[in-house]
This record gives structure tokens, C-alpha cells and sequence, in this order.
């Protein structure tokens, strides 16, 4: 995406839901969202991959990329005032291997190949992957 100034902070994703997602084969990725809007409570329960492509680690990392509108300010990734994460992944698994922050293996050189910022400027919450 190459402009990264049209997000509206002031627009809404929540509650959202996805299940049962299996990936048969390889794949370079397992998500990828450049959020233009504020965004919280996306769940995906159920997401099975079986295999990364053969790229490095680096080029099949997921991420939730945060942009901003005209005047800089950026959308909101989770609600911290209510300890709501912004994703939320359960049942998440590559190659048959469970990926969960609990096993530390979620992380953009591990199993998981997630690229989240623990902490930047727009995020309010963490990744929650159990």
C-alpha cells in the first residue's frame, strides 16, 4: 500500500469473528491487514496452515500494520480501557504445531512468523494467541 494518510481513527472494526480456516499446502503468510480503520475484538478461532513457502522467515511474517489519517494520528489497534486485544488467534496451528505466546513460539522467526509490535505508537493492546 503505498499511501499510508487515509485511515479515519474515527471509524470502528470490532466483534468480528472467523473459524475454521485451513491453508492446504504452502503459504507465504498467514495474514496481512493494513488497518485504515480503528479496529478491536477480531477473533479467529481455528486457523490451520500447513506449511510456510520456501521465502525467508522475514517475507512470511503477519502483521496488523496501524496507518494514519491526513493529520498524523492513527488508528487504534485494540481497546486498552477495556483489556480488549485487537486479535485474538485460538487454535492456531502450523504444520499440525500448536503456536501460542505460552509455547513463545508465535514470533516472526518462530512457527507462528507473527510480526507484532508489543508496543509502538498506535497500539493499545497486545496480540492475544492462545
Amino acid at each position: 500500500m503505498e499511501a499510508t494518510d487515509r485511515a479515519d481513527p474515527d471509524a470502528r472494526i470490532r466483534d468480528v469473528r472467523f473459524e475454521g480456516i485451513a491453508v492446504e499446502g504452502m503459504v507465504n503468510c498467514a495474514f496481512r491487514v493494513e488497518a485504515l480503520s480503528s479496529t478491536n475484538g477480531v477473533h479467529v478461532d481455528g486457523l490451520h496452515i500447513d506449511a510456510w513457502n520456501e521465502l525467508d522467515p522475514s517475507s512470511q511474517a503477519s502483521f496488523v500494520r496501524a496507518h494514519t489519517d491526513a493529520d498524523g494520528r492513527p488508528v487504534a489497534i485494540g481497546d486498552r480501557r477495556r483489556e480488549r486485544p485487537a486479535l485474538v488467534l485460538t487454535d492456531y496451528r502450523v504444520g499440525g504445531e500448536p503456536v501460542t505466546r505460552r509455547a513463545g513460539n508465535w514470533g516472526p522467526e518462530d512457527a507462528g512468523r507473527i510480526a507484532m509490535p508489543e508496543r509502538s505508537r498506535a497500539w493499545t493492546a497486545t496480540l492475544a494467541c492462545r
